[in-house]
């Protein structure tokens, strides 16, 4: 199994500060070890600053929300309930399993029957790449706040099927939180149990996760100096601290991105998991054998790579796909910018490509990246605490994992620009000469990689610095301009210093408040208000939300009746409403 020298420790925390710098990004909280024992852990920061400083104290504690990883969790529980649901007396499972299937037939059936000819099944739904399309601009506001409620969601579920027709190629499956949701409104349903109670008695309890929270009581109740403060950078590279994201139970969100954890509690899992896919009979540990499988074994294979395939547990791949890093919004700005960020790192130094279960997470303000190397138990896990001009998550655990698996005469090879690997002349070469193997200079490649992300958000600033149109028409009355189909709206009010402001609202919240400015006499946009910038949006701007503009629809007094939102596969039409009542309470209920 893979160790790290005292030398290579260094080397990563002297490239890991150069990456913060350049992201912008306070810190990095990383933990590597193996199932022989070996572990190194730190907190890697850009400069000094109050906080204590005994990293090996501290730093391994601190808690961080996980995003999208609280996927492989919710992944976990569905399994262990299915086993718990087999495991019971007389004929209650085959009924309850009949009844869970019917479950996720009610609200996938149509649409995966449409796409893929087949009955639905539990890989629809705990998969980024199948079953509901995305549906996080719907759910969630430019700013990252939760906007529907569980009931709402259900009734969304239901229409954005009906309307959205994408093909396996189109980006509106680019991934699905929906899925996700979706399994753990089911787990819900079937434990009689709120999810994250579910999992902390079923999962977190067993394994000593005491520093994953998965309610908001709880999590209030953690020593602040255990929480890293959440930031977003602007696109000078400026820091600025946001209000840690609420995705706690009562929301919607939960299952596909709410739990707050720390390295140590997810090195406990990892570990525990990797010893458990060894064969041989199970001790008293919640990850079983049969568990451990359940969760790692290939499920949906990528289209243009055999060697890659999505997981319950995240991607599977090679050391050297470039699927590494997948998840990372590094690769969503670099598949629209360039390629600076899907670079591929070298197979090891034998020239075998090691076999690799990844996931990694993104919300706003934070970013992390977890890493299985199957065939070594060996465990990569890496925690950040800003939304940067890089996600330094996912360029320092690759970091880490160059350091691990190739030696250090390979530094005098590295490659700063190209992301494409070198081709071996000949297996003799393979076997004989690792020495021809390189290592990706990952610090040029998050400084290419953030001006990336600059160009990127300039779209944006380009917007809002044409947004200066002064009209002759009406301006847009006050009031709620609702589309019931997405169960979405947009409330406008006037101000005597905005002029205009929106919130994009739903029936369970509503986002900050933003400036409506023109464009044009037919294009509004929502923009920062004047004494913020580009870093009160959340990171959904990168996905769903990448136009904040708003077509103005008018009628032929030229009064504004309306706005229409472009997104992909369909358009949102908001209609001002004449009686100024809050949504629908149309609500619809799990089909049994």
């Amino acid at each position: 199994m893979p160790a790290l020298e005292a030398s290579a420790c260094e080397r990563i925390n002297q490239d890991a500060r150069q990456i913060l710098a350049i992201a912008g990004t306070p810190e990095c909280a990383v933990w590597v070890g193996n199932c022989d024992g070996w572990q190194w852990h730190t907190t890697i920061r850009s400069q000094d600053n109050d906080r204590e400083r005994d990293n090996h104290e501290l730093g391994h504690l601190t808690t961080y929300c996980i995003g999208s990883v609280t996927k492989v969790f919710v992944a976990m529980g569905a399994i262990i309930l299915l086993e718990q649901l087999a495991e019971a007396e007389g004929t209650v499972y085959p009924k309850l399993h009949k009844l869970w299937r019917e479950s996720i037939s009610a609200h996938l059936d149509l649409i995966v029957k449409r796409q893929f000819d087949r009955d639905p099944a539990l890989s629809d739904v705990l998969c980024h790449d199948g079953g509901l399309v995305s549906m996080n601009d719907f759910i969630l506001g430019p700013d990252g706040k939760v906007l529907i409620s569980k009931a709402a969601f259900l009734e969304l579920v239901q229409q954005v099927t009906l309307e959205i027709h994408p093909s396996g190629e189109d980006s509106t499956w680019r991934y699905n939180n929906g899925g996700y949701i979706l399994a753990g409104l089911l787990i819900e349903k079937y434990s009689h149990q709120e999810l994250g109670l579910f999992l902390k008695m079923n999962l977190f309890d067993p394994l000593g996760m005491d520093l994953t929270f998965v309610d908001r009581e709880a999590f209030s109740s953690c020593p602040a100096q255990f929480k890293s403060k959440a930031h977003v950078v602007s696109p000078s590279g400026k820091p600025t601290v946001v209000e840690s994201p609420d995705y706690f139970p009562d929301t919607v969100v939960f299952a596909a991105m709410g739990i707050y954890s720390c390295t140590r509690d997810l090195a406990f899992f990892s570990k525990t998991l990797l010893a458990a896919l060894q064969p041989g009979p199970d001790d008293d540990s919640v990850l079983t054998y049969n568990r451990a499988v359940q969760l790692c074994s290939p499920r949906v294979r990528f289209r243009d790579d055999a060697s890659t395939s999505y997981t319950y547990g995240g991607c599977r791949t090679k050391l050297d796909s470039e699927y590494l890093g997948h998840h990372s919004l590094n690769h969503i700005v670099a598949e629209a910018c360039g390629n600076m960020s899907n670079y591929q790192l070298s197979p090891n130094s034998h020239g075998q490509s090691v076999d690799v279960l990844y996931h990694g997470g993104t919300v706003t303000g934070y970013e992390c990246s977890l890493y299985l190397l199957l065939d070594d138990d060996t465990f990569v896990i890496a925690l950040s605490n800003a939304t940067g001009l890089v996600d330094v998550s996912d360029h320092i655990s690759r970091l880490i994992l160059q350091e691990l698996y190739l030696p250090v005469g390979t530094t005098s090879k590295q490659k700063g620009i190209g992301h494409k690997l070198v081709k071996f002349r000949s297996k003799k070469q393979q076997a004989n000469k690792p020495e021809s193997l390189y290592k990706i200079d990952i610090v040029q490649m998050a400084r290419l990689g953030a001006e990336e992300r600059r160009r990127y958000l300039e779209r944006f600033q380009m917007d809002i610095d044409q947004a200066s149109h002064v009209s002759q028409l009406p301006i847009p009355r006050e009031g709620h301009y609702i589309d019931h189909r997405f169960r979405q709206g947009i409330f406008v009010q006037h101000c005597s210093i905005e002029g205009l402001v929106a919130y994009v609202k739903g029936d369970f919240n509503a986002s900050r408040k933003f400036r409506m400015a023109f464009i044009s006499d037919g294009v509004a946009i929502l923009a920062p208000c004047l004494d913020e910038d580009l870093s009160v949006l959340g990171v959904d701007i990168f996905a769903d939300w990448e136009s904040l503009r708003l077509k103005i629809c008018r009628d032929y007094q030229k009064q504004v009746t309306g706005f229409i939102r472009e997104r992909a596969q369909t358009r949102v039409s908001y209609t001002l409403e004449l009686e100024t009542d809050a949504l629908s309470d149309k609500t619809v209920s799990f089909s049994q």
